[in-house]
């Protein structure tokens, strides 16, 4: 979640990502100065190997490394792995885009770096010496912006730390298994899935209703409550702060938004005197309009339960 200042006035101009969450590099910056630090005879570089060095997923489509739909994959990115700020450009290599940018903020505050930036791998030699750190939102609070947003950067970044924590393993494979294999733990039905990234981005992916809904109920229980926090509202906030404005839904229809080329879908729960859950999925070439206008006829149909709304109509998956 490291951003630049430029980048993080980015986000809050937009209604999708006003409240997402970051942490400032010039916190770090700031941290630095005051820990005394007036001069760097040598390089700062950064080191991202606690992930994965792949920076876009095979699985992906080629496109995606070139119009702006995620960022260079990066335990050390920032501006969620773009460069400069509000291009499409991925960087191949993010730590050291992440230390040009701490250099900067550095110079800004009077700090002079000799030797400029770059990256590396920090040195298992005796005697290094922390001198400062800087500490992210809480976990909680960036996965619920994860799924108000449907940010794709942090789900990935995410992906990847649950395979760190669970498997050992940095691998967005390793972080998809884990996550399988929890879920099943705790009773979510997960046959007839497939994940092969965190995003949902890859094609391959496959879900069903069924886990969907399983997921809405774990979100139920306190230790998951940021699934439920981070469901977008209609008309207010992240992937729906736009639609449903006016509408009866806006601000009762709270759901998780998807789309891409061959599948929409859209699962949450409309919080009228019924509290009614769904999920509702469909393959096909749907354009985005299409799409939304589908999302739209569910979410209505499942308000009106037990009396469907007049010339509702769903067309069969």
């Amino acid at each position: 979640m490291l951003a630049t200042p430029a980048f993080e006035a980015q986000l809050r101009a937009r209604a999708l990502t006003s409240a997402e969450p970051v942490t400032p590099l010039a916190s770090l910056a700031d941290a630095i100065v005051a820990a005394g630090v007036r001069r760097i005879d040598g390089a700062l570089l950064g080191d991202d190997s606690r992930h994965d060095s792949l920076r876009f997923l095979p699985v992906w489509k080629p496109s995606y490394r070139t119009d702006g739909e995620i960022g260079a994959l990066s335990a050390l990115g920032v501006d969620h792995g773009f460069s400069p700020v509000g291009s499409a450009v991925a960087p191949d290599d993010p730590a050291a885009v992440t230390a040009a940018r701490l250099v900067e903020l550095l110079a800004q505050r009077g700090v002079t770096v000799t030797g400029g930036s770059g990256s590396a791998t920090v040195p298992a030699a005796q005697g290094a010496r922390e001198l400062t750190s800087v500490s992210s939102p809480p976990l909680a609070d960036i996965v619920a912006a994860t799924l108000t947003a449907s940010d794709n950067y942090a789900a990935e970044t995410l992906m990847r730390e649950i395979g760190v924590e669970h498997a050992q393993a940095s691998t967005t494979e390793a972080g998809a298994a884990a996550v399988v294999d929890v879920l099943q733990q705790e009773g979510v039905t997960m046959r007839g899935v497939t994940l092969l990234d965190g995003s949902g981005l890859a094609p391959g992916n496959r879900l069903t209703c069924d886990a969907l809904l399983g997921v809405m109920d774990l979100a139920s229980r306190p230790e998951f409550a940021a699934l439920d926090r981070g469901l977008a509202v209609a008309g207010q906030t992240g992937t729906l702060a736009r639609r449903f404005l006016g509408d009866a839904l806006q601000g009762v229809l709270r759901a998780k938004t998807g789309h891409i080329d061959g599948v929409a879908g859209l699962v949450g729960v409309v919080d009228d005197t019924e509290h009614l859950r769904f999920a509702f999925l469909v393959n096909g070439q749907v354009s985005r309009s299409q799409a939304e206008a589908l999302q739209a006829t569910v979410a209505r149909v499942v308000a009106a339960y037990p009396q469907p709304p007049d010339g509702a109509h769903v067309p069969p998956p």
